[in-house]
């Protein structure tokens, strides 16, 4: 995907850029289809996902190279003691925070766009056999909302790995006591003022965000399994059913 080692950055924020399109316009183009045939082309469109389609999976192509995990972090906070040499990861931090909502806003849109029910049941027939049809059904259900959890999980993880290192960066400048903290605070107030006033709100916000979507498309994936007589975790309860 890469072209040249020194064109490194440039080239991961076009891909990026281009990768992280891919999905939107999909999404509002599901949410706006037929009745009769938007639960099928939603679950046929989210299935497929899988291992290099999904949000997180995207903004992951620029997270391994800009945010290299632990590494990244220690940088960042080993940049606070130095003061002045913070302002040269704001860039980065901003872009990296930005990408991890794009992320997380498509997979809440993804949620969204789930049916509310994998099996519903006719009013009128309510005692009918399921056919094997509506058990296919169920599992492509089953597997579209493993994928959203899934991947709404990895974003949560990532989310939680950058609030312990900015919370380290934090500290670090606060703990350096010589003229480098006011330009290490000067970097951090440059990034605070591109976030409304918090880059670790920003990070909270999209973790909780992240963290609801995982929830709830946990759960769906559950009354799916209890159905098609997949694991549940014990002790889970599926969604009462009424019967006329």
């Amino acid at each position: 995907m890469q072209r040249s080692v020194g064109n490194r950055a440039t080239t991961t924020m076009l891909v990026q850029r281009d990768e992280s399109m891919k999905l939107g316009p999909l999404i509002k183009q599901l949410a706006s289809a037929g009745k009769k045939s938007r639960p099928e082309k939603v679950l046929s469109f989210l299935t497929k996902w899988g291992k290099n389609a999904s949000p997180f999976t995207m903004a992951n192509i620029y997270l391994r190279l800009a945010w290299p995990s632990v590494k990244f972090w220690r940088q960042v906070s080993a940049a606070a003691a130095k003061g002045r040499a913070l302002v040269g990861f704001v860039g980065t931090l901003e872009t990296g925070a930005k990408t991890l909502r794009r992320a997380v806003e498509a997979q809440r849109a993804a949620y969204a766009q789930l049916p509310s029910n994998p099996l519903k049941s006719d009013p009128d027939s309510p005692a009918r056999m399921v056919t094997r049809s509506e058990l296919e059904y169920v599992e492509r259900y089953y597997n579209t909302a493993a994928a959203i959890a899934n991947d709404a999980m990895a974003a949560n993880a990532a989310l939680g790995r950058a609030i312990a290192g900015w919370d380290r960066t934090l500290a670090q400048a606060n703990n350096t006591k010589n003229f480098t903290r006011k330009a290490a605070w000067e970097a951090i107030t440059m990034l605070e003022l591109r976030f409304d006033g918090s880059f670790r709100q920003e990070l909270v916000n999209l973790q909780q965000m992240a963290a609801s979507v995982q929830q709830n498309a946990r759960y769906d994936q559950y009354v799916a399994a209890d159905i098609i007589g997949k694991w549940t975790p014990a002790g889970f309860q599926p969604p009462a059913t009424t019967s006329n």
